[in-house]
This record gives C-alpha cells, sequence and structure tokens, in this order.
C-alpha cells in the first residue's frame, strides 16, 4: 500500500478521533457553568485566516496557521526537487 494511502487513512483517523473526543466529553462533561474557548485556522489558497473566541486562542491559532503554511511551503518545494 503507497505512502498516500496511509496517510490518508491517518487523516480520517484523526478526524474519527477528534469527534469521538468531542462526544464523549459533551455527554461526560461536568455538570453547570463551563467556559468554552474555540478558535481555527482556514487555508485560502496558501493564507491562513485564522479566529479565536478571544486574544489568546487567536494568537495559537496564528502561530498554529503559520508552521502549517511553513511546512507546506517546504513540503512543496521538496516535493519539485528545489531542495
Amino acid at each position: 500500500m503507497p505512502l498516500f494511502n496511509y496517510l490518508l487513512l491517518l487523516g480520517f483517523l484523526l478526524i474519527f478521533i477528534g469527534i469521538a473526543l468531542l462526544i464523549v466529553q459533551s455527554v461526560s462533561g461536568e455538570k453547570g457553568e463551563t467556559k468554552i474557548e474555540s478558535g481555527g485556522v482556514i487555508f485560502i489558497g496558501p493564507f491562513p485566516i485564522v479566529f479565536g473566541s478571544n486574544k489568546r486562542i487567536t494568537l495559537w491559532m496564528l502561530v498554529f496557521g503559520v508552521v502549517i503554511l511553513v511546512l507546506l511551503l517546504l513540503f512543496t518545494l521538496l516535493a519539485s526537487g528545489v531542495v
């Protein structure tokens, strides 16, 4: 089986595990008031767009987006034979 298939399977498995953890946490969560913070990164082309529920989360998403952007550029250069 080619490496691509393993990576694709790993990606789907990680998404499934993440969704399962969210469901388990929501069912077995503490009763009462809880504070939920969220954030995310959306890539449009090579440009990361970040959002978050507060400044700290937004900053972490920005760092995460820049790291992913650098890795994307590095892997693109490696695949094209430039580096």
